[in-house]
């Protein structure tokens, strides 16, 4: 059981790490679609008023 208790903890770690990572990649996706929509709306948006 001792021997096995460092490897599930690198392994929790490395999920964690993976699960974090993901979440970042997401958010700046999102953010980049957000920043792109936007900047393709805005000349609408100004041609609307």
């Amino acid at each position: 059981m001792f021997s096995s208790c460092p490897s599930l903890l690198l392994y929790f770690l490395f999920f964690r790490i993976l699960v974090l990572d993901a979440f970042f990649i997401m958010k700046v996706m999102a953010i980049k679609m957000y920043s792109y929509s936007f900047s393709s709306l805005l000349p609408w948006r100004v041609s609307l008023i």
